[in-house]
């Protein structure tokens, strides 16, 4: 319970961190000004309180090739207005606006564009409003970066600590197979040794010579004629 109220608390102050920096730069990026219109085509009305400002054009893809880019102004009368194209070097530059259309008369326009654009009149000086726009940008980049993380880090952790938790405990009861016996050879057993020799003696020992009388008396009719003799 400990730890989580810890990642409860840790994402809480990541998303407010990252909430009142988001904030701060969309604050940075829409001070000053007045948006006329939106869109990659439509109407927008410069009324007496846009009068004497400066009219520029933002494209929201900035990545949009250049030199095929379009921008086409006209009045309520039809009239084509002209408009003051940024040199595509600086196309990309984040203190940069892409179109400049002046300060313009109190009328109805209507505009096309080859993709989304945002028209708006800035009060005051407008080199410091663009610097102004790509702090604003570069913070509201930073603050949603920051909400994001302190969603995924805290997961992240409590992740990583399970698995080191988990692994920690496998370790430590890890089961060791029985040590298995080595097989024992087989040997004879001993025979007696008396026995042994006797037994050969009584192989090698030489048969005595037949007495007369034990020497098998000859037969036939060849030994029995010699006999009668």
């Amino acid at each position: 319970m400990a730890e989580d109220g810890k990642r409860i608390r840790l994402r809480s102050v990541g998303l407010i961190i990252g909430f009142l920096i988001f904030v701060f730069g969309v604050v940075l990026t829409e001070s000053d000004i007045n948006e006329l219109g939106y869109g990659s085509e439509g109407t927008f009305t410069v009324d007496p309180t846009d009068s004497g400002t400066s009219v520029i054009v933002l494209v929201e893809n900035t990545e949009y090739n250049c030199e095929a880019f379009e921008f086409d102004l006209v009045n309520d009368e039809g009239e084509v207005q002209p408009v003051e194209k940024t040199d595509c070097t600086l196309w990309t530059a984040a203190d940069m606006y892409q179109y400049k259309l002046g300060t313009l008369a109190e009328d109805d326009y209507k505009f096309i564009a080859s993709d989304e654009v945002s028209i708006v009149a800035v009060e005051g000086d407008l080199g410091e409003y663009m610097e102004d726009y790509a702090l604003g940008n570069a913070l509201a980049d930073i603050g949603g970066g920051i909400c994001c993380l302190s969603f995924v880090v805290p997961m992240l952790l409590a992740r990583f600590k399970f698995y080191t938790v988990d692994t920690g405990d496998q370790m430590g009861f890890v089961h060791m197979p029985p040590p298995v016996a080595e097989p024992t050879p087989y040997a004879e057993p001993p025979q007696d040794l008396a026995s042994t020799n006797a037994l050969v003696e009584e192989k090698h020992e030489p048969k005595a010579p037949l007495e007369e009388e034990d020497q098998p008396e000859a037969t036939g009719s060849f030994w029995g004629g010699l006999s009668e003799d």
